[in-house]
C-alpha cells in the first residue's frame, strides 16, 4: 500500500455500541501492539468519567479534550486506538485519523445498534434517559449524519458476527494489499 502512514498505528471509529474496544483489546494483544481507549484517555485528562465532563463541562469541552487526547498519537507507532463514536466527526479528526495510521470503520446497521445500547442508556453521557423510541431515533439521525465520514476510512467492516481472529485477518490481508 502507498500510504505514508505505518499501517501498525490502528485507528478503529464507528457508533457507540459497535465494539470499538471489545475488538480494539483483541485486535491489539493479536498484533502485540499497545492499546488505548480514548475516552478512558479523556477521562484521565480530565480527571472525571465523560458523564460528569457531559453533565458540568458540556459536550463541547469533551470534544475538544478528545481531539487534544487523538492528537497526541501523531509521529507514535504501533498501537490501536479505539477511538469514540463521534471523534472522527469534528476539528477534523477524520483528515487526521486517515493521515497518521489505518482507519477501519467497525459498521452495524440501526437495528444491532439498538439492541446493543438499550441496555446501556443508563452508562452512555450521549444518550442517557432516552426512552426507546428517542433511542431509536437518535441513532437513525446521528448515523445518518456520521455514516458519510465513517465511510472514508480505509476498510469497512461490517462488525455483527465477526469474529476477532477475523478482522485480524482482514488487516493483514489489507497491509500486504
Amino acid at each position: 500500500m502507498a500510504d505514508h502512514f505505518t499501517d501498525m498505528n490502528i485507528f478503529l471509529t464507528g457508533f457507540m455500541g459497535s465494539g470499538k474496544s471489545t475488538f480494539g483489546r483483541k485486535l491489539a494483544k493479536q498484533l502485540s501492539l499497545r492499546f488505548y481507549d480514548l475516552d478512558k484517555m479523556v477521562e484521565e485528562k480530565a480527571k472525571c468519567s465523560i458523564e460528569d465532563i457531559f453533565k458540568y463541562l458540556g459536550e463541547d469541552a469533551f470534544r475538544k479534550m478528545e481531539s487534544e487526547c487523538l492528537h497526541t498519537f501523531e509521529g507514535q507507532e504501533n498501537f490501536v486506538l479505539s477511538c469514540g463514536g463521534g471523534t472522527p466527526c469534528y476539528f477534523g479528526n477524520m483528515e487526521f485519523i486517515l493521515e497518521q495510521g489505518l482507519c477501519i470503520y467497525l459498521e452495524m446497521d440501526e437495528a444491532s445498534l439498538f439492541n446493543r445500547l438499550v441496555h446501556a442508556k443508563n452508562v452512555r453521557p450521549t444518550i442517557k434517559g432516552f426512552t426507546e423510541e428517542e433511542l431509536k431515533l437518535f441513532i437513525k439521525d446521528t448515523l445518518a449524519k456520521r455514516r458519510e465520514i465513517y465511510e472514508r476510512a480505509h476498510l469497512v467492516i461490517p462488525v455483527l458476527n465477526l469474529k476477532p481472529a477475523e478482522l485480524k485477518e482482514l488487516v493483514e490481508n489489507h497491509r500486504k494489499a
